[in-house]
């Protein structure tokens, strides 16, 4: 259970120094916030403010104002480089997180850096974003224990390029557990590609190939810092056919609760590409884990609790553009640690029974035209929700035009208590 630390009441603004960063959420009708600073970096005022400056509300997923820069508003041929910086603060000991809500959209090259500075020496990266997410982030700063008069820094440049936006809402530095310690882990920063004892499969022979995020030119588009893992297909261009698999050095999962953890960032094209997370156990057939077919991003948690005391297990990222010209997959910091199961459901439906609708599961149509809910397999495009295996599916792009669709699917009636 984390716990947050506040300023106290009394605290007079010249001892901010001294203290904890406390919550800002934006909202005491003072910008910037009191302590807080904006920097122009390119001199024409395209600048940090709060979201009421800008047409489009609090996108961070917050409540109330946030902190905001839309480089869309600014409109085209206006250059944007700006950050938001915060008081001074101490980090008194260990354990201690940086969390905060946001929304970053990106449209060309334009991206988002978090960076800390400490006693006004040079600011270092935590996180960086350079692709469409919402989250609450949370960023340990245990390397930075006894640290003081630090400074975070929110730096959005479009980098002259046309770009969209960064909302960024309650902001708050909090003491809280540890984080579990990895079993197994790998964060690409080694300067070995591929990592010692991992392995990089080229399944159509002609290159397009796993490589680091520097291999690519734009950086470590997964949320991590320094490398990553990345395949870009959207570089590689129109005509070239790419499936290859990234595979891991071999680790063992003790008996208990465990998970695999990794920064991800897969962005499709038209349901272009799949991207597929599988295991294997001991040299045995790969059993899928996960599987990606649209846009997704931030940090993914897969249960490995079926594998509780497996020897010799490999994850593999297996990335195919199906033949069509698809977009780019990066992944950073996976990580086996150890944690409590997810929680059992008392009901749950994965539709993969072979019958639809499920037992006691109810399709209705509205119209009366046979638009109605039906199983992915049914659709062209297939398991779009990033699960495995079949999915619930209403496809009124594949109907056509000039069809109405109004159905619901209903579940089986279930107490909630």
């Amino acid at each position: 259970m984390k716990r947050s630390l506040t300023l106290a009441a009394c605290l007079c603004l010249t001892s901010l120094a001294s203290a904890q960063l406390s919550l800002e959420d934006f909202d005491s009708g003072t910008w910037p916030p009191v302590g807080w600073t904006v920097t122009d970096n390119i001199g024409n005022g395209s600048v940090w403010n709060t979201s009421s400056y800008y047409p489009q509300g609090n996108l961070s997923g917050g409540m109330g104002e946030c902190a905001a820069m839309d480089d869309d508003v600014l409109g085209t041929g206006q250059r944007t480089d700006t950050e938001l910086i915060t008081p001074a603060f101490d980090i008194s000991g260990n354990h201690y997180y940086l969390e905060f809500d946001h929304h970053f959209q990106v449209w060309a090259t334009d991206i988002g850096t978090v960076d800390i500075s400490v006693g006004g020496g040079p600011w270092t990266n935590l996180k960086t974003v350079a692709f469409d997410i919402t989250e609450h982030a949370e960023i340990y700063l245990d390397a930075y224990a006894g640290s003081t008069n630090c400074q975070l820094r929110f730096r959005y440049d479009d980098r002259g390029s046309w770009g969209y936006w960064w909302h960024v809402d309650n902001v708050e530095v909090f003491q809280g557990d540890p984080p579990p310690v990895p079993v197994w882990e790998e964060h690409f920063d080694s300067g070995t590609w591929p990592p010692v004892g991992w392995t990089v499969i080229d399944n159509i022979g002609n290159g397009n190939v796993w490589n680091t995020s520097s291999f690519w030119g734009i950086g470590n588009a997964a949320g991590g810092t320094g490398e990553a893992a990345a395949i870009n297909d959207d570089i590689l261009g129109s005509g070239q056919r790419t499936d290859t698999e990234l595979i891991t050095s071999a680790f063992d999962i003790p008996s208990g609760p465990y998970y695999l953890e990794f920064n991800n960032n897969f962005l499709n094209y038209d349901y272009a590409g799949v991207g597929d997370v599988d295991i294997s156990v001991g040299g045995g057939p790969w059993v899928a884990l996960k599987s990606y077919t649209t846009d997704s991003g931030g940090r993914a948690s897969i249960s490995l609790d079926d594998y509780d005391g497996s020897t010799g297990c490999q994850l593999r990222f297996r990335f195919d553009d199906l033949g069509y010209w698809a977009y780019w997959w990066y992944i950073d910091d996976v990580v086996v640690v150890e944690g409590d199961p997810p929680p059992t459901p008392i009901w749950e439906e994965d539709f993969d029974g072979g019958v639809f609708p499920p037992v006691g599961w109810t399709v209705i149509d509205n119209v009366g035209n046979g638009n109605v809910w039906n199983l992915s397999s049914t659709w062209s495009k297939g398991n779009l929700s990033g699960g495995t295996g079949e999915a619930a599916a209403i496809d009124d792009d594949e109907i056509g035009s000039g069809n109405e669709t109004d159905t619901k699917p209903r579940s089986a009636l279930r107490r909630i208590s």
